[in-house]
């Protein structure tokens, strides 16, 4: 009581009580914006255990949903074509084959489901070849000495996929795998990296060469 006839006589004599107001009414708000921004950068232990359960049972969620839904196929080798969406934007009238920059979406087939993500290719638009000299891989022309056949392979992890939409009509012909945060155009993929074709068993699977990133374009005096 005491305190606060002191800050009061304080306020009065100084004319400071709009001050005084105006810091009672701001300042316990802003910490509070200020305390759940840093929680969010930096959540507590028990935050963290909590977001990374809730992940496990969304993933464990989604890949029982993909697996009863969809099949193998033994002569295109690949679970089946899909469109990537952005959760956010909701599906219009226009065709699948009619969409745009203002209705970002892609066509990919699906190859290969994890515990913890699953892969994309693009199919043939995704295919190039590309060599090794020395210790580096760089693009190369079909034909090349030690060139080799790749494909581009998209890994994407459950935390990214929202859901995912089965049902289909006649403008959208494929199932939809909706993202989040699917900004500027760009899918949120962890990791790209090129593969090429084996045998494994009576099926085959696509087998990691090099990260997408680390193929360079062949300089000119190796051409």
């Amino acid at each position: 009581m005491a305190i606060f006839q002191t800050i009061t006589e304080w306020a009065n004599t100084s004319q400071g009580l709009i001050t005084l107001l105006t810091f009672i009414v701001t300042v316990p708000p802003a910490l509070v914006l200020l305390y759940k921004g840093y929680r969010r950068i930096c959540p507590s232990k028990r935050e963290r255990e909590a977001c990374l359960e809730n992940e496990m049972i969304h993933s464990q969620t989604l890949k029982k949903e993909i697996e009863s839904r969809v099949k193998w196929d033994e002569q295109y080798s690949y679970y089946g074509e899909f469109l990537l969406l952005d959760i956010e934007r909701s599906l219009s009238d226009t065709d699948e084959s009619k969409r745009t920059n203002a209705t970002p979406c892609l066509l990919v087939v699906l190859t290969n489901i994890h515990n913890d993500y699953i892969e994309f290719t693009t199919g043939s638009s995704s295919a190039c070849h590309i060599k090794k000299i020395g210790d580096v891989w760089y693009s190369c022309n079909k034909g090349e000495e030690s060139a080799i056949l790749v494909e581009a392979v998209h890994r994407l992890p459950y935390k990214n996929i929202a859901i995912i939409r089965w049902d289909t009509n006649e403008c959208w012909r494929k199932p939809q795998v909706c993202c989040r945060s699917m900004r500027s155009n760009k899918f949120p993929f962890t990791r790209i990296y090129y593969a090429q074709e084996a045998d494994f068993g009576a099926r085959k699977i696509l087998c990691e060469v090099c990260l997408a990133r680390d193929v360079k374009r062949k300089p000119k005096e190796f051409e």
